[in-house]
């Protein structure tokens, strides 16, 4: 198998650096094996192979071998192959007269590394000389030279007796390998036509971007001319070129860069000083390249500026850029006041000759806007009328005329307690549907209303009853009434002094809980009763002892006696 040597964009995407390793198949005894020969000469000199055996890295290699027959040395098979790991260069293989290098070579080919095939090499590769003439029994060397350093296969079976394999480092002939180069040699009767004829296959139509494969098929005389290279033109620029392979076509695969419209495809092989030059040529039609535009999709909430546009371009040639086609820019009908839905962008604004530009548009989403409204959490007391309600609308946008208000439950009657807040939009212009709503409550707390009970002072004789108690209530709401009854401690035969008057409410209607309640006690204070002790008159004659004197109280209390 040949390898072709690729230029045009083809290299650009898919160039793989290659260093090469020329590799002779060294064979030794065991298992034969004779593959089909690839010339139409007859077959002379060969080592059968018999198995692969170690390698060793050489870059200036020789075998020499022993003529079977008189005649014309066209070709000789090796069986070469190349390393991925290697790069660009050339491998020359030359004939030289006796077992030695010395003196000026008899025929000499050079093959590009890329001709090469890569390891393993299941065949063998077919080099063909202008027409050597050779002698029955005399000595020739085969001689490969790279100017990169390649790796030498070599085999474990029988020798060649009829020749000897040498390294560049030991040359001339100091020392051999015990092995043998695997190769053939081709020796025909009589000198070949130097006639070739070249055959560009027709080729379909190409689109610019694809890679496209040029073929043609060399001749010479009757037999398909394998191992020569072959090269194609478009328009008169090279593009690449390729060897034949052992049916004598040549192959180039070609990434097709060129301007839609119709090309001139050449072929040409440039002969050699046996080999006369050949060409032809063929008309291919490039057509525009499909590429397709998606705008990709894009959302936004209501209210927000349109965001920036992207967008996928597919087909394009390997080599070229989007942006080489221009600027793409993109236009929609959705401004910041658009409802909420759903709207086409659409791109444009690519250009380029080479390319059928089909654009798909994309959607802009737009989604509904955040929008709070937040009442305020307050307090009154009970009994009072409820306080102005506000609270706070967040997220208005392009100025809709949304408005908000606040109810709660609760009455001035309404007992002490915590009562929502709700907060209710109006929407007069008839873009509520455009926000995504969230009502917050506030809490109207209801507190307890003071309730101030104070029992007024009084005052009584000692030994008197206990004046009718009373007092006053301050702060009764919404028409609540109760029922207050004053007590003391001081009792008839209580004894003059100040005692306290405790008011007490009665909570008949349960409202008691709506007030906080302060008592305000009163003072009963006992005063001391008026008490008149009037001693009776009393008579004695002088000299007489005083009488018993008397007396008369009035004014006595609580059964109180005196001696």
């Amino acid at each position: 198998m040949i390898g072709n040597s690729f230029r045009g964009h083809l290299a650009k995407v898919a160039a793989v650096v290659l260093t090469i390793a020329v590799v002779f198949a060294w064979l030794g005894g065991g298992r034969q094996e004779v593959l089909a020969a690839a010339s139409p000469d007859p077959l002379d000199q060969q080592v059968v192979s018999s198995g692969l055996g170690t390698g060793a890295m050489f870059d200036d290699t020789a075998q020499s071998f022993t003529a079977g027959k008189s005649g014309y040395l066209y070709d000789i098979e090796l069986h070469l192959f190349r390393f991925d790991s290697a790069g660009a260069g050339q491998l020359k293989i030359e004939i030289f007269a006796g077992e030695t290098l010395s003196g000026s070579a008899l025929g000499s080919v050079t093959l590009d590394y890329l001709d090469i095939p890569l390891s393993p090499a299941p065949n063998m590769t077919l080099i063909t000389f202008d027409g050597i003439p050779i002698t029955e029994g005399q000595q020739y060397t085969i001689r490969t030279t790279s100017a990169s350093q390649g790796g030498m296969w070599l085999g474990t079976g029988n020798s060649y007796s009829g020749g000897r394999f040498y390294s560049s480092s030991h040359w001339p002939p100091d020392w051999k390998n015990e092995y043998d180069a695997y190769f053939r040699t081709y020796v025909a009767d009589a000198v070949r036509t130097p006639d070739t004829q070249l055959t560009v296959a027709a080729q379909a139509n190409a689109t610019y971007g694809d890679v496209v494969v040029f073929s043609a098929q060399l001749m010479n005389g009757a037999r398909a001319f394998a191992n020569q290279r072959v090269e194609f033109q478009l328009n008169g620029v090279p593009v690449g070129s390729a060897a034949t392979n052992a049916q004598g076509r040549a192959e180039l695969s070609y990434g097709m860069d060129k301007p839609p419209g119709d090309l001139l495809l050449e072929a040409r092989y440039n002969g050699t000083s046996f080999y006369s030059m050949a060409a032809d040529d063929t008309t291919i039609t490039v057509a525009k390249r499909p590429i397709t535009v998606t705008v990709g999709g894009a959302s936004r909430p209501y209210g927000s500026g349109n965001p920036a546009f992207t967008s996928q371009v597919t087909g394009l040639a390997s080599w070229d850029a989007a942006s080489s086609l221009g600027t793409l820019s993109y236009t929609t009908n959705a401004s910041a006041s658009s409802s909420v839905g759903t709207y086409a962008v659409q791109a444009s604004g690519y250009h380029s000759p080479n390319y059928a530009i089909t654009y798909v548009q994309g959607a802009l989403t737009i989604t509904k806007a955040p929008l709070t409204a937040e009442a305020d959490s307050t307090s009154r007391q009970y009994g009072l009328s409820n306080p102005v309600l506000t609270g706070t609308l967040t997220g208005l946008r392009n100025g809709d005329a949304i408005t908000v208000t606040y109810s709660t439950t609760t009455s001035p009657s309404s007992p002490v307690g915590a009562y929502a807040i709700t907060p209710a939009l109006a929407d007069t212009g008839n873009a509520l549907h455009n926000y995504e709503l969230k009502l917050k409550e506030g809490q109207l707390t209801v507190t307890k209303a003071p309730l101030t009970v104070t029992a007024s002072n009084d005052e009584r004789q000692y030994g008197a009853v206990n004046p009718l108690l009373s007092g006053a209530i301050v702060g009764l709401r919404n028409g609540d009434t109760f029922s207050v009854a004053y007590s003391t401690t001081a009792a008839a035969g209580s004894g003059v002094g100040s005692y306290a008057i405790t008011p007490n409410v009665t909570d008949r209607d349960n409202k008691l809980k709506n007030y906080e309640v302060q008592s305000v006690p009163g003072t009963l204070t006992v005063t001391k009763a008026p008490l008149t002790v009037t001693a009776h008159n009393k008579t004695r004659e002088y000299g007489n002892p005083n009488p018993v004197f008397t007396s008369t109280s009035v004014g006595l209390r609580n059964g109180d006696t005196f001696p």
